[in-house]
């Protein structure tokens, strides 16, 4: 890790965008399956949940500016405070990069390498999000505006290939099939997949020169890629397979993936779609892994800090292979976003403004 590292507004919202897509591309199954036809409404209203957050996030990081919202929470809160939710931010960062590698393994696994043992798999993918982890944050932002010029080039247009010929209009209605509860069930959970982004936040606050000048870049990343998000990945599966079918597959993704086709003289559009794909996990896996050791590494006072990133390491490889198959870490995915990861990141952002007001407040005070 780098200290004094910088990110671009335009890097942050790359990342926030690919996070997302990354996201919908693992749940989308689970979304249908709750919201049914209405699950692009479900994605956009999440994504729209994730707005105010995301400001808030920066807002907090604003008030100390060259400090992450966890140190800012330490300072206001005490060390006692700072260093338990630490503790349990390290947890949720290894669990989010485990299940996220297991499921990208899974699904290499299920589609291109039948044969290769999850082991192996696990450990060529966590190869590059190491590696960017290591880097630091300005190493993931290059690699996410790569990474993004290859989604732009081949993963949407591939997407929109699969669309052509492909599309039954006449699954998309009624939308509201499941009535407005499961569309707010729906948008609920698109939001607890979503707010991983909050964890990512609460460290990056520090490498932003000046967080609330970010307000414009988030507020575009989010309503302005909220359609194309919905678009590119729940719609081709409610209208190439039917709500009830894209709610009960899991390895459906790369099923439209493999759709994908220009008319009799171009095919196998997939792969193109496949290595977006893989790269986009990568970048979200080492997000995670970023987040994790350098909380790591505050709670050890900058100990040994590439003993730490091994240690994670091997703890999210363990974590990874002790997953019995891709359903499960679908199941655990849910879980963990939404009894964990959501309700986590909302009570930092709670605690984290209190201890804030409460210290301003004591400062006035003693000023008088």
């Amino acid at each position: 890790m780098i200290e004094n590292q910088k990110i671009s507004g335009r890097q942050l919202a790359v990342l926030l965008i690919l996070n997302i897509g990354c996201l919908v591309s693992f749940a989308w199954n689970t979304i249908i399956g709750v919201s049914g036809r209405a699950a692009g409404v479900a994605v956009s209203a999440g994504m729209i949940v994730l707005l105010p957050l995301t400001l808030w996030s920066l807002w907090l990081g604003n008030s100390l500016l060259g400090h992450t919202i966890l140190e800012i929470l330490e300072i206001n809160a005490g060390k006692i405070i700072g260093k338990m939710i630490e503790i349990v931010y390290i947890i949720l960062s290894i669990a989010a990069s485990s299940l996220m590698l297991r499921s990208l393994s899974g699904l290499l696994q299920i589609f291109i390498l039948p044969d290769t043992p999850i082991l192996v798999l696990s450990l060529l993918i966590l190869v590059l999000p190491v590696l960017m982890a290591r880097d630091g944050i300005e190493g993931l932002g290059r690699m996410s505006e790569i990474i993004w010029l290859v989604v732009m080039v081949i993963y949407i247009p591939g997407i929109g290939f699969a669309l052509i010929g492909q599309l039954n209009l006449e699954l998309f209605t009624p939308i509201f099939d499941r009535g407005l509860k499961a569309l707010a069930e729906g948008t609920y959970l698109s939001a607890a997949y979503f707010s991983i982004f909050i964890l990512f936040l609460f460290v990056i606050t520090a490498a932003l020169p000046r967080p609330a000048d970010h307000y414009r870049f988030m507020f575009k990343a989010l309503l302005v890629f909220t359609p194309l998000m919905a678009t590119e990945v729940v719609l081709p599966a409610i209208g190439t397979f039917g709500a009830e079918q894209a709610g009960s597959l899991s390895e459906i993704g790369l099923s439209v993936a493999k759709s994908a086709s220009l008319g009799r003289f171009i095919q196998g559009l997939d792969i193109f779609i496949v290595v977006a794909y893989i790269l986009v996990t990568m970048m979200n896996i080492g997000m995670c892994m970023y987040c994790g050791w350098t909380a790591s590494i505050r709670i050890f006072n900058n100990w040994k800090p590439n003993l730490w990133l091994i240690v994670n390491t091997c703890l999210i490889l363990f974590l990874s292979i002790s997953i019995h198959s891709f359903n499960e870490s679908v199941l655990l995915s849910e879980l963990l976003s939404i009894y964990g990861i959501f309700p986590f990141a909302f009570f930092v952002l709670l605690l984290a403004t209190a201890s804030l007001l409460l210290r301003g407040k004591k400062r006035a005070g003693v000023k008088k």
